[in-house]
């Protein structure tokens, strides 16, 4: 934010409910495209940064009202559905360590135990976060990515864990105006947040270039 608004911009910090705001509602990606409608209803070709299911939500937003948006970020997007047999594993072991932890393991313990099957955010969050977790992953199994129209950049860091690099590639070889994918070497999840001036000088000379 800081670094875009010396580069000239305003940029807006969406608070989105059940991650930046705090929501006891149980969450699936069509309700957070209505909610989106509800924060750009008076804009205009807006241009979207999305991070992680930021951008899952942005890209669902497009599909939903194209043409809407002028230019769209991809930053670490979440949108792809992970089917392989360690994914397919580890979901039913989180299933399975759910039910057996909820009576026997409270407060650090249980947080201990669900990192150590890597499943943290999981762990940490309220049950209506949990569930709103399981709905937004579903969305991506049947999600099109095809159908976004919206010029889109990507931005990914090289050591991201949660929406690798493959991640990138296969959003940008099916999305239908797919810009440059620029990669961060040495950033995981968070390359906005590990190299704000490089993030911002790309966003900034993206925006240009429109």
């Amino acid at each position: 934010m800081r670094e875009l608004g010396e580069r000239g911009y305003e940029p807006v910090m969406l608070k989105v409910p059940g991650l930046s705001e705090s929501s006891d509602a149980v969450w699936d990606v069509g309700k957070y495209v209505e909610w989106l409608g509800m924060q750009l209803k008076s804009e205009k070709h807006t241009i979207i940064i999305g991070h992680s299911n930021g951008g899952r939500i942005a890209m669902a937003y497009d599909v939903a009202h194209p043409g809407q948006i002028k230019h769209l970020f991809l930053v670490s997007s979440a949108g792809i559905y992970h089917d392989s047999q360690s994914a397919s594993m580890r979901r039913k072991v989180f299933g399975g360590v759910s039910k057996v932890l909820k009576p026997i393991a409270r407060g650090p313990i249980r947080r201990v135990l669900y990192r150590l099957i890597g499943a943290s955010d999981y762990g940490n969050a309220k049950p209506n976060m949990r569930q709103t977790m399981v709905n937004v992953t579903d969305h991506d199994k049947t999600f099109d990515v095809s159908q976004v129209s919206a010029p889109a950049t990507l931005i990914w860091g090289r050591e991201d864990k949660a929406t690798p690099v493959d991640d990138a590639q296969q959003i940008q070889s099916r999305l239908q105006n797919p810009g440059e994918l620029r990669i961060f070497p040495g950033v995981g999840h968070s390359p906005h947040g590990d190299k704000p001036g490089e993030f911002a000088d790309i966003v900034d000379e993206t925006i240009k270039g429109l």
